[in-house]
């Protein structure tokens, strides 16, 4: 953690039990933003794939050649 981070947490932890509260809720909050954003990119990128496989330029595998080739890579 840096030292910023440190001496915010410091700080917070001086704060009364309902400003921590809301503060938490800000924060956890924050990091659920990010997941949409994440979210949203893989729903672009798996229509992307999604199409590539139904124009026929991409080919899928048999999910059994998949895992036996895995199973043999890592026994």
């Amino acid at each position: 953690m840096t030292d910023i981070a440190e001496k915010l947490k410091e700080e917070v932890l001086r704060l009364p039990t309902q400003e921590r509260a809301e503060l938490a809720y800000c924060l956890i909050r924050s990091l659920d933003e990010d997941e949409a954003d994440i979210q949203s990119t893989w729903e672009v990128e798996l229509e992307r794939r999604w199409q590539e496989m139904a124009n026929g330029k991409a080919v899928g595998e048999p999910v059994e050649n998949v895992f036996a080739e895995l199973r043999k890579k890592y026994p």
